[in-house]
């Protein structure tokens, strides 16, 4: 292998992983590359990822799993997209960038995957927090930060919290601006927390700072001392899709994976046109209940489909029939072409 090779094999690797919410990485590899002997509800289907899933990432642009679910399914691919332009000092990187949308139980957190310049000099924190702050690709996400308002990180502090200092030069930080509501203002803090920590690939909580200077409050929100991260299931969306992105272009069939806790790992998909539903199915998730887990669909065929836009929906199941808050949902708008 070529040094130019190995570069790009590491940064491919490095992706791989850019979003760890860790367990041991290892035995998760090993469990999800033994085939499964689940048993399968009628009309539903479990996907095994291959054993040579680390090499497909590769040469197939197939995801390779983390324990979070998957990251872009392959490097610079649909669901990487790229902000900013990037100087010749900084290295491409992709990094899983958290944002607010509506949920049946109120505002949680998403994902998306932006390949982004990370300056050679500095680590991806500030970057990754930056992206935060930007209006995402997805209409249906938000970030409930202030306009104007920046990020740098500043180091890490005596105890291993990762210090970032946050500055809006036009708005009080540390109040809840009107209109934003508490929870989602809660929301607002863990979406810097998880896509902090997604950018250092550990659970470090997080120091914030307004302008250099330590604060008790953050949109209202207590932050005194670290912070660290609320459980998955607290914090984020119960379903999401990671692939594909806002936008795709898809013809023939294509293929969707993201990461969900839904009832008996079932993950039901559907697209819709018009708000009428034009197709549907079921996807299996890894696992569920105690935390998010990857799901993947079987190739879906849309070649009978007419050329236009169209709404890819994942959801979770609900076992209530609708006597409960209702099943959570995201979206991504896709473009059929022949």
């Amino acid at each position: 292998m070529t040094d130019p090779d190995a570069s790009d094999l590491r940064d491919l690797l490095h992706d791989a992983v850019s979003d760890v919410h860790p367990e041991p990485a290892l035995a998760e590899i090993r469990r999800r590359t033994h085939t499964s002997t689940s048993a399968r509800r009628p009309g539903r289907w479990l996907v095994v990822p291959a054993a040579a899933a680390a090499v497909a990432v590769i040469v197939g642009g197939i995801a390779l799993l983390n324990q979070t679910g998957p990251t872009p399914a392959q490097v610079g691919g649909p669901a990487a997209t790229t902000s900013g332009t990037p100087s010749a000092a900084a290295v491409q990187r992709t990094l899983a960038v958290y944002y607010v949308g509506n949920t049946s139980q109120g505002p949680r957190l998403y994902r998306e995957f932006h390949r982004v310049g990370v300056p050679s000099t500095a680590g991806p924190v500030g970057t990754a927090v930056k992206e935060a702050l930007r209006t995402p690709n997805d209409p249906d996400y938000r970030t409930p930060w202030p306009a104007g308002t920046r990020a740098t990180q500043t180091g890490t502090s005596a105890d291993g919290a990762v210090t970032v200092s946050l500055g809006n030069s036009s708005t009080d930080l540390t109040a809840r601006p009107p209109g934003l509501s508490a929870a989602e203002a809660s929301a607002g803090v863990q979406q810097l927390v998880y896509t902090i920590q997604a950018a250092v690939q550990n659970l470090q909580p997080v120091q914030f700072q307004i302008d250099g200077k330590d604060t008790d409050t953050l949109l209202g929100v207590g932050v005194s001392g670290p912070v660290s991260s609320v459980s998955q299931l607290d914090a984020l969306a119960l379903v999401s899709i990671s692939d594909p992105a806002e936008g795709a272009v898809v013809h023939g069939s294509f293929t969707a994976n993201g990461v969900a806790s839904s009832f008996e790992a079932n993950v039901p998909w559907q697209i819709t046109k018009d708000g009428k539903v034009v197709k549907n199915g079921f996807s299996t998730a890894a696992g569920w209940m105690d935390r998010l887990y990857p799901w993947k669909t079987a190739p879906i065929d849309v070649s009978g489909l007419a050329p236009g836009r169209y709404t890819f929906v994942a959801m979770t199941d609900d076992p209530s029939s609708g006597e409960g808050p209702g099943p959570q949902s995201d979206t991504r708008t896709i473009v059929v072409r022949r």
